[in-house]
């Protein structure tokens, strides 16, 4: 063997070598570059995902804030509400009690002509109790002619 031989053997399986270093070089490129892409893929995903946590609780922030406004609304319409009733219990306590303890006699008939009030002074002046006379109609308490005016009257209203 010369010498060139020997170098021609030494360059192809150098060759040989590197064009193996070369094909392993680019198969681990290329492993590398698709790991990155599967990496990029996942970032990214996990991107969104944290953008749209964010939204969400920004979102979340929002609802509980309106919540608080409506339950603030909420809790001052209650309490008007209360006043309200409070108010009209005042009012209808106050009119019971000048009702029951004025000297005239006071009675009210509904539309069908049944007494659905009637008041001490009215007891006195008709001689029959409350009990007996709310729910009857009221020309069984003012006989005729007068009950024929009454249910003239109450059919009008």
């Amino acid at each position: 063997m010369t010498a060139s031989n020997v170098d021609e053997k030494t360059l192809t399986s150098k060759l040989a070598e590197s064009e193996s270093l070369r094909a392993t070089l680019e198969r681990q490129i290329g492993e590398t570059v698709k790991a990155l892409a599967e990496a990029d893929e996942k970032l990214q995903l996990e991107i969104a995902a944290r953008k749209r946590a964010e939204e969400l609780l920004k979102a979340r922030a929002e609802l509980e804030l309106r919540v608080d406004q409506g339950m603030a609304v909420l809790a001052t319409e209650i309490a008007e509400r209360k006043r309200a009733e409070d108010e009209l219990v005042r009012g209808q306590a106050w009119l019971r009690s000048l009702i029951d303890t004025t000297q005239d006699a006071v009675l009210s008939i509904n539309r069908e002509g049944r007494v659905v009030l009637f008041n001490p002074a009215a007891e006195r002046v008709f001689g029959y109790s409350r009990a007996e006379i709310v729910g009857r109609k009221v020309n069984e308490l003012i006989g005729e002619p007068y009950g024929d005016g009454a249910r003239r009257i109450y059919r009008t209203l």
